[in-house]
């Protein structure tokens, strides 16, 4: 399973993902400090950790799962339409996206 982590902040979730259940995970980040050390926590499993905004990423239909832990409150009302045509751009046919805030 492929999951992308929209803020991934320092890479907790990346690590307990790919550790855990074995998933391929893209973390992105507009920290280039959290990205780094993210990076670090993350050595050896199946993980990339990007410094990257949201809304350029290349991908297309690629993730089974996105998930955004804390993130969407920083996204802003103004901004929501975007970041959620962004996400179904990103999720496969049958992908699941879970917020939590």
């Amino acid at each position: 399973m492929k999951v992308l982590d929209v803020g991934c902040g320092w890479g907790s979730f990346c690590k307990y993902a790919a550790g855990k259940y074995n998933m391929e995970v893209v973390g992105i980040n507009v920290s280039k400090e959290q990205a780094d050390l993210g990076m670090g926590l993350c050595k050896g499993l199946n993980v990339d950790i990007k410094l990257q905004d949201y809304r350029n990423l290349p991908y297309e239909r690629n993730f089974d799962r996105i998930v955004s832990v804390g993130m969407f409150e920083h996204v802003g009302y103004k901004n929501y339409k975007v970041f959620m045509k962004t996400i179904h751009r990103l999720l496969k046919d049958n992908g699941l996206i879970w917020k939590y805030n």
